[in-house]
């Protein structure tokens, strides 16, 4: 570091054109360098004979073994800043140098040594703090000119009302608490199908692919280790079971959710285990059976002359090979075909095909081979003691569907949680059983890109073309399912070519654009280099700390802290999610899902402390509500206000949802349907602080 900066500023003198900068940067004499002391020495001796600092090729000619660097995006406060602490370590060092030298019998001289060289570092702090008293007149003239300053919206109408308008361009830093309490535990014997076959649960890793349903395929970007919990085995109306624990998510219809003549018919609710099991008998839970499953396997066969002779020799062999249940769709279904015409039976109104043989073996392999084409499949013993033979039945139903028939607790074992990025947040258990993280930030990124601020988003978790589909989804309301999977239309095509010409930038960024870690100092670069007004991060946990912590919660305190500064220093709001652990049980109001607690925040309470507002969030799945609860402001009523919208992410369609617990007059919205209509966007058109605010009143410190 001590070369960096010396021979930093020593470059920047001899080619800067500014000669503000050269002065300040040769005000600091030789002794704020260690190393590069004589060069330093000979450009101020320069600067004293002849006015003006050596060019290039006058230094270069009595120091030829020095390399120049470019100094283009350094600041002259870098520089500064980087020349006094180089002058404290210089100082700490020949403070060292001197006491070791004195040694134990000049205690004396130590002691005053150590003051003179104490009193010399104090020197170097050139803080000045604001003298309320004597500049009266400038701090009030300050606040005047910041209640001018433009806000940024959040992508929330109402939000926006609620915090006079959006984020703040003077200082903010903003948490946004989501919950955890909501996963997909399951023990780690499971089975999770992947492009290329099953995979036990436990040896699933992050950046692994695993199918979703109907194919929606996702990468699990995070794993959740839950320790020892209780599980449960679930039985299903086809003889199949799955398991997981109490808060494992499950997407189902209940009875009344398959009457074709009720409003809610098909719209699916996604409940945890825990919820299901207490009412499971009456409301006839259904799971719905998976489309036919696209593996990513090689497979060479010439259908018209191997496939009928490899059928036959299953007979003869009675077993499927394995590479046959992911051989794609088309040879699973051709086979499948085979096998029934030669051992099965003809439809009737109920049933498809019906398959028998007197190997069990073999006819739980065509059951799961027809499982794996989406197909509702039971298997029976049709033993027939009489005529003493053994003979086991496949029988394939028209179902799309399966129920729920019985919940087991089965003790306690070792699970865990994975969190996925595909659109529907599911994937494909133990015999293809469908089961069931934020797009806030995306909104609130596009709002504010909408409105003409630079934006930039620290993504620690998802590439960033994936999460630009979700930017793309709330700017213009692609189906996010069809973006995600590169299912491009021709009006998406001109959207991008369009977008391309809008001048204001919003970035991604991931860990790998900063090689030495994505931390407060090099985000502050990014944000002074691009002119960033709000900064998204969805992942403080990934962050690296730029000083020494000595704890988890040190290194975190430490980059929230830092977050506040930067805030402050460039007038960029800051915007982080954070999660909340999994002990709200106890916090649940009468919609049956509890708001993440603001006290239990994962790794550190420290970002709550120093942020300026928090917003705890939930989402009600099966009413598809996304709520926001304000838990901290600094400079609005806090009536603990919560905000309903009914949307849907895919779309990116959303209405707001005026209901009882908001009687903020501050929040007269119209009330929206329950089913999403006509997207809703902020409109601050028109609109200033002392408007939004509704007078002077309502400000609560």
């Amino acid at each position: 570091m001590t070369n960096a900066v010396e021979i930093q500023v020593i470059s920047k003198i001899l080619t800067s054109d500014d000669e503000g900068l050269v002065n300040e940067l040769c005000a600091f004499d030789s002794s704020y360098y260690a190393v590069y002391t004589k060069h330093i020495e000979f450009i101020l001796n320069h600067r004293s004979r002849f006015g003006t600092a050596p060019d290039v090729f006058t230094f270069l000619a009595e120091f030829p073994d020095v390399t120049l660097v470019e100094v283009s995006r350094e600041t002259k406060e870098f520089l500064i800043e980087g020349l006094k602490q180089n002058k404290q370590r210089i100082l700490l060092l020949n403070t060292f140098n001197k006491l070791k030298d004195l040694g134990s019998g000049d205690v004396t001289e130590a002691w005053e040594f150590l003051n003179q060289q104490c009193e010399t570092a104090n020197q170097l702090n050139d803080t000045q703090p604001m003298n309320i008293i004597a500049e009266a007149k400038e701090r009030a003239d300050q606040v005047v000119e910041w209640s001018k300053s433009a806000r940024i919206p959040t992508g929330f109408a109402e939000l926006d009302k609620l915090t006079y308008g959006g984020w703040s361009t003077v200082e903010e830093l903003v948490a946004l608490v989501a919950s955890t309490n909501s996963g997909k535990a399951q023990p780690l014997w499971s089975k999770v199908l992947t492009p290329t076959g099953w995979v036990r649960m436990g040896d699933i890793k992050v950046g692994d692919v695993v199918v979703g349903e109907n194919n929606d395929n996702g990468r699990v970007v995070k794993i959740f280790p839950q320790g020892e919990v209780d599980y449960y085995r679930i039985h299903f109306s086809d003889g199949t079971f799955a398991e997981c624990c109490g808060n494992h998510l499950w997407k189902v219809l209940d009875k009344n959710r398959r009457i074709r003549k009720n409003k809610n018919y098909g719209q699916h609710m996604v409940l945890t285990l825990d919820q299901i099991r207490t009412d499971y008998k009456d409301k006839k839970y259904s799971v719905d059976i998976s489309d036919a499953i696209e593996f990513e396997s090689e497979f060479n066969l010439n259908q018209d002359v191997e496939l009928n002779e490899f059928a036959h020799q299953i007979f003869l062999d009675k077993c499927i090979p394995m590479c046959y249940f992911t051989a794609p769709v088309q040879i699973r279904k051709d086979l499948l075909s085979l096998l029934i015409s030669t051992y099965g039976h003809p439809s009737s109104t109920d049933i498809l095909w019906e398959f028998d043989f007197d190997s069990e073996s073999l006819v739980r392999e065509v059951a799961e081979l027809a499982r794996s084409l989406g197909l509702f499949v039971i298997i029976r013993n049709c033993d027939n003691e009489s005529q003493g033979f053994s003979r086991f039945s496949c029988i394939c139903y028209k179902d799309n569907c399966k129920f729920i028939e019985d919940i087991e607790y089965m003790g306690k074992t070792e699970c865990q949680c994975i969190m996925l990025d595909n659109v529907t947040h599911t994937y494909l258990t133990d015999d293809y059983t469908v089961t069931h993280n934020t797009w806030v930030c995306t909104k609130m990124m596009e709002a504010a890109h909408r409105a003409g601020f630079p934006v930039a988003f620290y993504s620690p978790e998802m590439q960033s073309s994936y999460v630009a589909t979700r930017f793309d989804t709330w700017r213009a309301h692609f189906k996010n399912s069809d973006l995600f999977q590169g299912k491009y239309t021709d009006d998406y095509k001109s959207y991008l070519e369009a977008l391309r010409d809008d001048p204001v930038p919003a970035f991604i960024i991931e860990d790998k654009d900063m090689p030495d870690g994505v931390s407060p100092r090099h985000l502050e670069t990014f944000i002074k280099q691009h002119g960033i007004k709000l900064l998204i991060i969805d992942g403080i946990s990934y962050m690296s700390d730029d000083r020494r912590a000595s704890s988890e919660y040190e290194r975190l305190t430490h980059i929230s802290k830092d977050l506040f500064q930067i805030s402050k220093k460039h007038g960029c709001a800051i915007v982080v999610a954070v999660q909340a652990n999994r002990d709200t049980k106890d916090a649940k109001d009468e919609k049956g899902v509890p708001f993440p607690s603001i006290y239990n925040i994962a790794g550190s309470f420290s970002i709550v402390q120093i942020a300026t507002q928090v917003f705890a969030m939930r989402q009600i799945f099966d009413k598809h509500v996304f709520e926001i609860k304000l838990e901290k402001t600094r400079m609005a009523k806090n009536d603990k206000n919560i905000l309903s919208y009914s949307w849907d992410v895919n779309t990116g369609n959303m209405q707001y949802m005026q209901g009882d617990e908001s009687e903020d007059p501050m929040l007269d919205i119209p009330k929206a349907t329950d089913i999403i209509a006509n997207p809703v966007g902020p409109d601050n058109t028109g609109l200033d602080l002392m408007d939004l605010m509704g007078g002077e009143d309502d400000v609560e410190f």
